[in-house]
């Protein structure tokens, strides 16, 4: 994954990482789009968000927004399932704790997000519904 990225991600580009995990990517990609561009790190797990902001303590300068909510294909409280001492928690019908989930075409018509040039979705089993909540902005 890391070889796509440093192929396709240039300069100045808008990066969205979806499900962001640990930060590990959203760090790569921060420095790839380098002071002209920016990230925005999706991850709705507490504990992932902990270490994001920890490693953007650590490496101040690179242009990362961490935003503290699911993405999907609408915008409404959903259940996250972090089960017990796992970082990978993934969206269900019953979870540990409801979070906020959104759509990237909400985020950019309402929000006012800019658009992405490069989307990176991990979601555990998610993909297709962020995608669906995507189809204008991709279409765009």
């Amino acid at each position: 994954m890391q070889g796509a990225f440093v192929k396709f991600i240039k300069p100045g580009a808008v990066v969205y990482d979806v499900g962001a995990h640990a930060g590990y990517h959203s760090l790569l990609c921060g420095l790839l789009v380098g002071p002209t561009g920016s990230v925005f790190a999706f991850e709705p797990h507490p504990g992932n968000r902990q270490s994001i902001r920890r490693q953007l303590r650590l490496n101040p300068g690179i242009n990362i927004t961490l935003m503290a909510y699911a993405l999907s294909d609408r915008c409404s409280s959903v259940y996250l399932n972090c089960g017990p001492g796992r970082s990978q928690g993934y969206l269900s019908d019953e979870g540990d704790s409801a979070v906020e989930a959104k759509s990237i075409d909400y985020l950019v018509e309402k929000e006012s997000l800019p658009a992405p040039d490069i989307i990176k979705i991990d979601v555990e089993g998610h993909e297709a519904q962020v995608l669906r909540g995507a189809l204008k902005t991709i279409n765009s």
